[in-house]
């Protein structure tokens, strides 16, 4: 009787629309009173026997909670949960951001979440508990699109994320190109503060072969990222990203998932003040991380040192780089010293490369990012000649948001 009087209760808590309780004269907090009376009379009558079954009916209750049984009973709790968290979601909506509370919020473009593991294992690894995690997905074609398919596919990798333990969300979209399809993301992705900050996707490998305008739309994607006020990171790897060839990716992730992670990660982003694009580099030897907190308002600190946060990455060393005049790099190093010891961010390191804003030779200048000034076939053999025949690298561009702060 305890246990029907506190489920009714808890149903009308939860607010749901199925609950309909057909008694004229119900009423929820009697249903509450009942509960506890009733629990009440079972210790009066006979306390051990009270006991017994309470610990009882919590051990099942635990039982079911870690098994999560594969089923849906469409219980109180669920409609609870959906109830507190569009709460607040709606209470988050009516305040401002703060810098203390800024988290990464990615939107990464996997595609199928299982055809890039080491950009979506990667994102994860700094998101998890941390912040929100988009895994988008642009199908396009000419036929007509089948709403239905794409609403199947929509629940199976959504299981597909629960199933590897990876916190994220599927989203996917029809277009009628990449770059459509990811401007739709890029507004409409997230709901209220859960919204993404930070664009996320692979290194085009391919861009040398086939239509050049393909790499217009790679590029146009990139400075769409900027428009909408979002950061951006791209992920080189030399064999690339995407093992949708592969047979039983399903066994093969979950034995990623099990292995052990690097041991030292390396960070490196071009921090000249002349310049318009930043990258970071990881491999299996050290960490390192060059910074402009003037352009990049902190977000390639945060990065890293939230990846050192995790198991896989605690063993990391962030050694930092930093441009500055071969006449003061002593005062410059102290400067960033201090500067990080203010935003609490542990270092092994900092290099001052005294010559970083020499002016280039003309016959050695890289093109500078700027859009509608540089094609997209030069802006890709810049990116080309910044990463090519190096270990994994992660190229990262903040939004011009600050992300860190002095105070606590």
């Amino acid at each position: 009787m305890p246990l029907i009087n506190f489920s009714v209760f808890h149903a009308s808590l939860a607010n749901s629309p199925g609950w309909r309780p057909s008694f004229k004269y119900y009423n929820m907090w009697v249903s509450l009173a009942g509960a506890i009376l009733c629990c009440g009379v079972m210790f009066v009558i006979n306390w051990m026997a009270a006991l017994l079954t309470n610990a009882i009916v919590m051990g099942l209750y635990i039982y079911v909670s870690y098994k999560k049984p594969d089923v849906n009973w469409g219980s109180s709790t669920q409609a609870l949960t959906y109830h507190q968290a569009l709460t607040h979601t709606l209470h988050l909506s009516g305040v401002e951001d703060h810098i203390k509370n800024f988290r990464p919020q990615c939107l990464v473009m996997t595609g199928y979440p299982n055809s890039r593991p080491a950009l979506l294992n990667l994102v994860h690894s700094f998101t998890k508990n941390v912040g929100l995690m988009i895994c988008g997905h642009v199908r396009t074609g000419s036929r007509r699109p089948n709403f239905k398919e794409l609403s199947a596919d929509h629940s199976r990798y959504q299981r597909w994320l629960l199933r590897n333990e990876t916190k994220a969300f599927y989203t996917p979209v029809f277009a009628e190109d990449l770059r459509q399809g990811t401007q739709y993301l890029l507004q409409a992705a997230g709901l209220g503060r859960l919204r993404p900050n930070t664009l996320v996707f692979g290194f085009k490998n391919d861009w040398r072969d086939g239509d050049m305008m393909n790499v217009e739309t790679y590029i146009n994607m990139i400075h769409d990222a900027f428009d909408f006020q979002y950061g951006a990171v791209i992920l080189r790897l030399k064999e690339g990203l995407d093992v949708s060839h592969i047979q039983g990716q399903d066994e093969l992730l979950s034995s990623q998932e099990k292995s052990s992670g690097m041991k030292d990660v390396v960070v490196s982003i071009d921090m000249s003040k002349d310049s318009d694009g930043d990258s970071s580099k990881l491999s299996s030897k050290a960490t390192s991380l060059q910074n402009s907190p003037a352009i990049q308002k902190g977000l390639t600190l945060l990065i890293p040192y939230l990846l050192t946060n995790k198991k896989r990455w605690k063993d990391c060393k962030i050694r930092v780089f930093i441009g500055g005049k071969i006449n003061r790099m002593d005062h410059d190093r102290r400067v960033m010293a201090t500067l990080l010891s203010k935003f609490r961010i542990d270092f092994s390191d900092i290099t001052v490369l005294g010559d970083i804003n020499t002016k280039p030779k003309k016959e050695r200048s890289m093109p500078l990012a700027r859009k509608g000034t540089v094609s997209s076939a030069l802006y890709m053999g810049w990116l080309e000649m910044l990463s090519q025949d190096l270990p994994p690298i992660l190229l990262v561009r903040g939004n011009h948001q600050s992300v860190l702060t002095f105070y606590s």
